[in-house]
């Protein structure tokens, strides 16, 4: 290599590290944040937040996932209308007004010993040359801050929270415009988290639905669909039975759309759920198990609910509106047969009349 060509090969290498370095540190100051800048800039992209309150086993941790869908702990999908709502109000911080340097040490002492940290993550580069040049994409902890009691003002009205930077020893009183306090916002009540949407599924994505009716067995079935969309009805052990009769196709379809945004009315915690022992009924009605082309699998048990003191009993023993879902995480809610009844079908409903 000549000397010219050495020369040349050394100047780029060290512009393209001086460029580097700069971009770097670039990135580095635009990741700064003063003592009083809570909000988010509407044109980040939120990928993680993360609630944390003095009990650390009660964390949140709500993620994006690769499809850029909610999850909670990574395991189950996120509430997106809760979530949504607390972007709005993570891109609305503002602050109201300092904390007099004279109540700063006891408003201190409760962040530290009683309030909730809030850690949020955006999407970030290792290497940002003033936007011009954005090298390495990496999810960056943006903003790190402390939440305590609202504040209630003489006519009972929440006016705001008070917070403070993890790394700040300035506390402030922050809200959100129109709104007041931010405390309930950021609720570690897990339940609240929870997508009510059980199965969110089109046609053309279910690969298998079983239908197991404990009231009816015989009735019970399981419906398989090959990706040329032909289908056919087993029973539970696996033994083809719709050569039996003839199938209704328009009543198949049908069934297949059902299984779109089923969702419950409510998580059922503490008294509600206490009250739910008393009127759910000891045996599932129904078992729904379904399977997506992906290899998920979808299941959950119906339960009758009695009825309360005072409804009309039309001549039923159970609530002909609402019944008990149970979740295989556990979990129980409350549902609507207006939602959920087209789901609920025996095998006899796709026999074709003659």
């Amino acid at each position: 290599m000549s000397k010219n060509k050495k020369y040349v090969f050394l100047i780029t290498t060290i512009t393209i590290l001086f460029l580097l370095v700069l971009s770097y540190i670039n990135g580095l100051l635009q990741s700064q944040v003063g003592d009083r800048d809570f909000a988010i800039q509407r044109d980040k992209n939120i990928t993680q937040i993360q609630i944390i309150p003095p009990e650390k086993n009660q964390t949140i941790k709500l993620k994006k996932d690769e499809d850029q869908l909610w999850r909670i702990d990574n395991n189950y999908n996120a509430n997106d209308a809760a979530v949504r709502d607390l972007i709005r109000t993570v891109n609305n911080f503002s602050v109201r007004y300092p904390v007099p340097v004279n109540d700063r040490d006891m408003i201190n002492d409760k962040l530290e010993n009683g309030g909730t940290t809030i850690k949020i993550f955006t999407d970030d580069y290792l290497f940002n040359f003033f936007g011009l040049i954005e090298l390495f994409k990496i999810s960056r902890e943006t903003r790190a801050f402390i939440l305590g009691e609202n504040i209630i003002d003489d006519n009972d009205e929440i006016i705001g929270t008070y917070a403070r930077m993890v790394n700040s020893v300035k506390p402030y009183v922050i809200y959100r415009p129109g709104f007041g306090g931010v405390k309930n916002v950021f609720t570690t009540k897990k339940h609240v988290w929870f997508d009510p949407v059980i199965i969110d599924l089109e046609p053309e994505e279910i690969r298998e639905i079983k239908i197991v009716s404990n009231e009816s067995p015989e009735q019970s079935f399981i419906l398989k669909i090959d990706k040329a969309n032909l289908f056919g009805f087993y029973d539970l052990k696996n033994k083809l039975i719709s050569d039996n009769f003839s199938i209704d196709t328009s009543k198949v379809q049908m069934f297949l759309f059902s299984f779109n945004e089923l969702f419950y009315e409510s998580l059922l915690k503490d008294d509600a759920y206490l009250k739910s022992e008393k009127l759910i009924f000891d045996d599932y009605a129904y078992k729904v198990v379904v399977y997506d082309r992906k290899g998920n699998r979808y299941c959950f048990y119906s339960y009758r609910k009695q009825l309360e003191d005072g409804d009309n009993k039309n001549d039923l023993d159970y609530d002909p509106d609402r019944f008990y879902i149970e979740l295989e995480n556990g979990h129980r809610a409350l549902a609507k047969y207006f939602v959920f009844g087209r789901v609920f079908r025996n095998l006899s409903f796709f026999k074709l009349k003659k």
